[in-house]
């Protein structure tokens, strides 16, 4: 059997270019894989998920949160490696859909106890510390 002709059928697998962290994204919109990003239920467009990604409200951890998981959604639409971290895209969504961004989440409260491991995993996601390559 001669397999070195496809005659234009077989298409060649593609792999993702590895992870890339919020400031990618927040600095690249051309390279977004989505038009829209569903954060907590709610819809975004590239322009406002941008826009509330480069707005510094640190003493707010749902912006930290957001912005993690933005990152995290757009990796896992090019197609990076899911296993490690599709749990925990899950549990952020629905703290996200219980804290709005927005919330005025503080850094000592119970609510981003709950929330900062969450946003440490999509961390480590991002920067290619888990099942998935960081971008070159």
């Amino acid at each position: 059997m001669d397999n070195s002709n496809d005659f234009g059928f077989w298409v060649p697998p593609t792999t993702a270019a590895g992870t890339g962290t919020p400031g990618y994204w927040k600095n690249h919109p051309e390279a977004w894989p989505l038009e829209t990003i569903t954060i907590g239920g709610r819809v975004y467009t590239v322009a406002q998920a941008i826009d509330l990604m480069l707005d510094d409200k640190s003493k707010d951890k749902t912006y930290t949160m957001f912005s993690h998981l933005v990152a995290t959604k757009l990796n896992l639409a090019l197609g990076t490696e899911p296993s490690c971290i599709s749990g925990t895209v899950g549990l952020a969504d629905a703290w996200m859909a219980t804290y709005p961004i927005g919330s005025n989440v503080k850094g000592s409260s119970l609510a981003w106890k709950n929330g900062e491991p969450l946003a440490v995993q999509l961390d480590r996601y991002n920067n290619g510390m888990l099942c998935a390559p960081a971008r070159d």
